[in-house]
């Protein structure tokens, strides 16, 4: 009976709904990566040099700034930082063709993915990197890449967190608390001094906080068990300045 009661043009309209095509996985990937990328992410970002991979690298790229909490985000681009693509890091800076980036780095510039710059508050972002060998491929990891940099800007933006009172003393008690095995698995992050250790740990747990807002799997994800009490610490930052 009540269905006699509804007007015939109400009924077309909700037979039209029922029946609409459901989106192609390609579209509602498109709409959920609309929806990640506003006008500020794409105002951080810049291209040295256009290339036929800058398309797949900007869109990673784009994936990784829609994870940071939008207050934090506003904050780093206030403060000058921002994000630039390049085909390598040696053709961007040139005077760093076959250097190292540090006195224990095995392989040179043309490995590393992306790097965080201080003083020009910049993040650098390869298209092309030599992973395996001396030809360099194109990243396929650059959202993970772009995070694990994103979390140095943010580690300096807040006063540098990682060379805390709080923090070195967390770092202190997680690293006695460790196995022979374990030491040897985290050996880049427990460099002697410390202090380059600290840095790359807290943009790397960074990452790993980020990742699933992402949509990408995180990488070194034994990180956050084998630093436990610096996991936290990191997670307490994100917390305090964005969200």
């Amino acid at each position: 009976m009540l269905m006699r009661m509804i007007p015939s043009a109400v009924m077309v309209s909700i037979c039209c709904v029922m029946v609409s095509a459901p989106l192609t996985p390609a579209q509602e990937t498109g709409k959920k990566v609309k929806s990640l990328t506003p006008e500020l992410d794409a105002s951080m970002v810049k291209v040295y040099k256009k290339s036929g991979d800058t398309a797949l690298v900007n869109s990673q790229v784009m994936l990784a700034l829609a994870a940071v909490p939008m207050k934090l985000k506003q904050e780093l681009n206030q403060s000058g930082v921002h994000i630039v693509i390049v085909p390598s890091i040696p053709e961007y800076h040139p005077e760093l063709a076959g250097k190292t980036a540090n006195a224990s780095a095995e392989k040179d510039y043309s490995h590393e993915d992306a790097q965080f710059r201080e003083k020009q508050k910049e993040i650098v972002v390869a298209e092309r990197v030599a992973h395996r060998s001396d030809e360099p491929d194109t990243d396929n990891q650059v959202a993970r890449a772009t995070l694990r940099e994103l979390g140095h800007a943010i580690d300096s933006y807040n006063g540098w967190t990682s060379s805390t009172p709080e923090f070195i003393d967390d770092y202190i008690k997680d690293r006695a608390r460790m196995a022979p095995a374990m030491i040897a698995k985290a050996h880049n992050y427990l460099q002697p001094g410390g202090k380059a250790g600290r840095k790359a740990l807290f943009a790397e747990l960074f990452q790993i906080n980020r990742h699933g807002r992402a949509r990408i799997k995180p990488r070194n994800e034994y990180l956050t068990k084998a630093f436990p009490m610096c996991s936290a610490d990191v997670d307490r930052t994100i917390m305090q300045l964005g969200e």
